[in-house]
């Protein structure tokens, strides 16, 4: 692609960019004092973009039974497995049992 194909591309998401963060900007939490947020000045002209604008889903890297505190790190010298556990503000790593 060259520079000049590039431009409206980048010029495209700066705009949906800047729709969504001020549609974030609009959502307030149950209880939240309201605030006065100046609107997006394209937001009438883009509206057709909003039902497209959905958060994904937030993913982990960790399966469901597990959790930060508790994660079983193989070692990579003698292949036995060890537990990492906060203790302190620091990770001490344990032998699993």
């Amino acid at each position: 692609m060259t520079t000049w194909e590039k431009q409206p591309k980048k010029k495209w998401k700066g705009l949906k960019d800047s729709l969504r963060k001020n549609l974030n900007k609009l959502k307030t939490v149950s209880g939240q004092e309201s605030r006065h947020v100046n609107p997006y000045k394209y937001t009438t002209i883009m509206s057709f973009v909003t039902p497209f604008l959905v958060n994904r889903e937030q993913q982990s890297n960790l399966s469901s039974g597990e959790s930060d505190e508790d994660v079983a790190v193989p070692d990579p010298v003698f292949g036995s497995p060890f537990v990492a556990q906060e203790v302190g503000g620091f990770f001490c790593l344990h032998p699993a049992s």
